[in-house]
């Protein structure tokens, strides 16, 4: 009985029997089905969960089942500290990791055009931002704003001026 087709009718029943506490070998009692089968489809299909069967995906979507997420981590290691840090927790902020692969595979792509030391940067001041996607560290980069130096402002020196009053006028 191998690859027989099962009802849609009988799939849903064996996910409420399941879920009501039935046993699986009472479920393929009940259904007439493979206690293998009644398996099978209990962990394919957890409630609200993902499946992740290369079957199921169409085939241009299988070449993303090789992905994982330490292949990211040691992309972003290759190019910094900072950059493997932003991707870590580009993956962490997702139940599923490979739900954010596509926005660490954009990230690590902008070291193309780029290049890696600016990616790092970007990655950096992203992470001071606290904004942890794609589109952030891409305005970063396009803006120039990699290459600001956030010290500069702290040793300005106030011109002379006759408008300008000083921290005397308010004693």
């Amino acid at each position: 009985m191998a690859n027989k087709q099962i009802d849609m009718r009988k799939i849903k029943r064996i996910f409420k029997l399941h879920t009501s506490g039935v046993s699986k070998w009472r479920i393929s009692q009940q259904l007439g089905i493979s206690r293998n089968t009644v398996a099978k489809y209990i962990d394919f299909f957890k409630r609200y969960g993902y499946t992740t069967l290369a079957g199921h995906m169409p085939s241009h979507h299988r070449f993303v089942s090789e992905w994982s997420s330490e292949r990211f981590i040691a992309w972003a290691g290759n190019i910094g500290d900072s950059c493997q840090g932003y991707i870590m927790a580009i993956l962490d902020q997702k139940q599923h990791p490979e739900q954010s692969y596509k926005s660490c595979l954009g990230v690590l792509h902008l070291a193309k055009k780029y290049g890696r030391d600016r990616l790092d940067s970007a990655c950096r001041r992203a992470t001071e931002y606290g904004a942890y996607n794609y589109n952030m560290v891409e305005r970063i980069l396009k803006k120039g704003w990699d290459k600001l130096d956030e010290g500069a402002d702290d040793n300005l020196e106030m011109p002379e001026h006759q408008n300008i009053r000083g921290g005397k006028y308010y004693e």
